[in-house]
Parts: C-alpha cells; structure tokens; sequence
C-alpha cells in the first residue's frame, strides 16, 4: 500500500493505493471516493505537458496529480 497526503488551500486530502490497484481518495481522513491507478495515470497526463516527464512518473507523482484534480472539482 502507498499513501500520499497533500494540502491544498486549507484542505488536507490523501490517495491510498490498495494492493488490488483501486485508490482511495480522502478528505480529512474520509472517503470521498475510489478510482483507479488508470485515472490518477489520466490526471497526470493533464497536469504534464510533455510525454517524457509522463513515462518517468512515479506512482507517488500519479497519486499527487490525482489529489489536485480530485481538490479542484470538490
């Protein structure tokens, strides 16, 4: 399992990466939603403009991408 917590603004959010691929996105420590490592891949590729910097992405860099889209539309 891999964890990431980030702020943004004020909010405290989190992504956990569970064993079967799902990720767990928390606000304050609760489950807002479940996703897929597949869509934290998406939001990175939207955060990043050049393919390069897309296949040298860690899990860690997808799961922080995913924070930031997921804190933008709550």
């Amino acid at each position: 399992m891999i964890e990431i917590s980030e702020t943004v603004g004020t909010r405290d959010f989190s992504a956990q990466l569970e064993r079967t691929g799902i990720v767990i996105f928390k606000e304050h420590g609760r489950e807002r939603s479940r996703l897929t490592l597949n869509d934290a891949l998406a939001a990175l590729a939207e955060e990043r403009d050049d393919d390069e910097d897309i296949r040298g992405a860690t899990v860690e860099d997808m799961l922080r991408a995913l924070i930031h889209d997921c804190a933008r539309a709550v």
